[in-house]
């Protein structure tokens, strides 16, 4: 099996690109009252309600968020800690704390690890999640160039697929991440979204997103963020972005298809039965459920 190269802390996996002592300060980071924090299990459609959030803060004029750096401003996950050539590392919670307020602080971190001061002020939180079959093929073409880049290591989706249902995810598994939030999904400071819904009818989701976020606005702007918000145009400014991090830390694409069912181009049958019989074991009781096509 590939080896991902991952570590265990309080029950979870990580990514060796989170390390402890981040995980330790962004415990004790300063939260400010109007931060909103976007929450999400990898590849789960981060980047498009990035885009969102920013269009929001502009009427959806996708010119003036260019032209604002608003695009520019997109960095790597709050936990991700990149090892420079040097020797050096680069803590990315250090680069969000220098942002101005109102902060939007993205982050792929277990409901558990997030800042103590989040759950004292009642810090708004959108989470997103998405159906693991198509979350696990995103994350396959992600990681795929990544290996081979960067360790010379070929992965086929067999192998991945292996990782992906392991306890070795580099993200801890899907339900690991996703459930927590869901619990909470009706906590006045949670909006919780499935990538799925957003897809069918982005609309109402931006919608939903602008109320939460007091944004509220016309029907006119919101179709203008529909518009500005697609894979194509989500892809255009994440090309634009400053931060080195981002444009070094993985030849993988950050926006790929942006749809629904895609996972029906790798799954075997088996694989897809598989991860039903893990879903329905996991989810038993929750009352959630996901849109697989």
């Amino acid at each position: 099996m590939a080896d991902f190269q991952t570590w265990e802390y309080k029950g979870y996996t990580f990514h060796k690109q989170v390390k402890k002592e981040a995980l330790e300060y962004i415990e004790n980071m300063e939260v400010f009252d109007d931060d909103i924090w976007l929450c999400t299990y990898p590849k789960s459609g981060t980047h498009w309600t990035l885009q969102i959030l920013y269009l929001l803060q502009v009427d959806g004029d996708y010119e003036k968020m260019l032209e604002q750096g608003l695009g520019a401003k997109r960095l790597p996950p709050l936990e991700l800690c990149i090892d420079k050539p040097d020797g050096s590392i680069s803590y990315s919670y250090k680069k969000y704390e220098q942002l101005e307020s109102p902060r939007l602080i993205g982050t792929h971190l277990p409901y558990d690890f997030l800042p103590r001061q989040v759950f004292e002020k009642m810090t708004k939180i959108i989470y997103v999640a998405r159906n693991p079959k198509d979350t696990a093929v995103s994350m396959y073409h992600f990681f795929k160039p990544t290996m081979k880049k960067m360790m010379n290591v070929d992965v086929d989706w067999n192998q991945f697929f292996q990782i992906f249902m392991s306890k070795k995810s580099p993200f801890g598994t899907w339900t690991q991440n996703v459930l927590p939030f869901w619990k909470r999904r009706n906590d006045e400071n949670i909006l919780f979204l499935k990538f799925e819904d957003m897809k069918k009818d982005s609309l109402e989701s931006i919608r939903k997103i602008a109320a939460f976020t007091g944004r509220s606005t016309s029907t006119e702007v919101l179709q203008n963020i529909v518009t500005n918000s697609s894979p194509e145009k989500t892809k255009k400014t994440m090309v634009v972005s400053d931060d080195a991090d981002i444009q070094a830390l993985s030849p993988g694409a950050f926006v790929r298809k942006g749809i629904i069912g895609d996972w029906k181009t790798h799954f075997t049958v088996a694989q897809s039965e598989q991860l039903d019989e893990v879903l329905q074991n996991d989810l038993k009781g929750t009352d959630l459920e996901m849109m697989f096509q």
